[in-house]
């Protein structure tokens, strides 16, 4: 009658991954929100020119596919 043998040993293994990342940027759109705004004061009593601002909010769409590949190098042993 035969005996059975079992061998039992821990390896570390190691391979490099590497990540791709891909991003793909589609149609970005914009929409106003609401009416402008004038900022500041429009007179001018001592200066040749005269400032302010205009604020107005907007709205940004952009819309974003993210997707990645994976390539795995040839593995080693790195010992017990």
């Amino acid at each position: 009658m035969a005996c059975p043998t079992i061998i039992n040993e821990n390896l570390c293994v190691q391979a490099e991954v590497r990540l791709t990342p891909h991003v793909t940027v589609g149609d970005v759109s914009t929409c106003t929100l609401g009416n402008p705004t004038v900022c500041g004061c429009p007179r001018c009593p001592t200066r040749s020119f005269c400032s302010f601002f205009v604020t107005q909010k907007i709205n940004v769409e952009v819309p974003l596919t993210f997707h990645a590949s994976a390539n795995a190098a040839a593995g080693i042993v790195c010992g017990t």
